[in-house]
């Protein structure tokens, strides 16, 4: 990926992750060759997946440093990630909220764009629980005066919306928000292998495997960290290695 870093001052800086070709982000489920047959990407990495990238790029500058790695005097144990979010078409966007729902089955606009709505607190008299320690006092429900319309809401899954929608929510906006649906706005791609004999290079039986990388066109990734300096522009690895 190439990465584009502005300073901020204070020790902050902001780097811009773009993608040059497919990645793979695994999830806490292990993948073994010759035990499991298929591998899904995450469509986003996690921040301890971004802190190692940002520290193999430090020690790929300081390669004298790499033997203090992991060891009291180990210059990248200072790093902070301070922010993290997409850029869409030079927009911040962000996870949507939970209390944000959708109707079930309904379309995007003519903008590819999703109608989320909030839910509103309703007090729950007259109940009884067996737990004192268990909150029950109210429910969340959607914000419809319909009653048909509030039984078919839903969370959009892997859902974002922009900076400004953000802030409407921040303020108490009663919506509708517009939110995009990631998986629509990145390929989802499959790669196929095969594990050969060391000695005649045959395929070995049974290590076919299936791994689904991600390719991100205009979806950049924008951190923001402090406690470490990296160069102004350069290649940073992202990601699993997959060849």
């Amino acid at each position: 990926v190439n990465g584009g870093i502005s300073r901020k001052g204070a020790g902050i800086m902001k780097i811009k992750i773009s993608a040059l070709d497919l990645l793979f982000f695994g999830d806490s489920k292990p993948f073994v060759t010759g035990e499991d047959r298929r591998s899904q990407s995450l469509s986003v990495p996690n921040l301890s997946t971004l802190c190692g990238a940002l520290r193999t790029a430090y020690f790929a500058g300081h390669r004298d440093q790499f033997k203090y790695a992991n060891e009291p005097e180990d210059p990248t144990a200072h790093l902070v990630i301070t922010d993290f979010h997409l850029m869409i078409n030079f927009e911040a966007y962000y996870p949507v909220p939970a209390d944000l729902v959708h109707i079930k089955d309904s379309p995007e606009d003519d903008s590819g764009n999703y109608q989320l709505y909030p839910l509103k607190s309703v007090s729950r008299e007259g109940l009884i629980s067996s737990s004192e320690k268990i909150g029950l006092e109210e429910i969340f429900v959607p914000a419809f005066e319909d009653q048909e319309r509030a039984d078919k809401v839903e969370n959009l899954s892997n859902a974002y919306f922009s900076e400004t929608e953000l802030r409407n929510y921040l303020e108490g906006f009663e919506g509708p928000y517009s939110a995009i649906r990631l998986d629509e706005m990145i390929g989802d791609e499959s790669k196929f292998g095969i594990k050969r004999l060391d000695n005649s290079h045959a395929v070995e039986e049974g290590y076919l495997y299936q791994l689904s990388q991600k390719r991100y066109g205009d979806v950049s990734f924008i951190l923001e960290f402090e406690g470490l300096e990296l160069p102004d522009k350069g290649l940073i690895k992202v990601g699993g290695q997959t060849g």
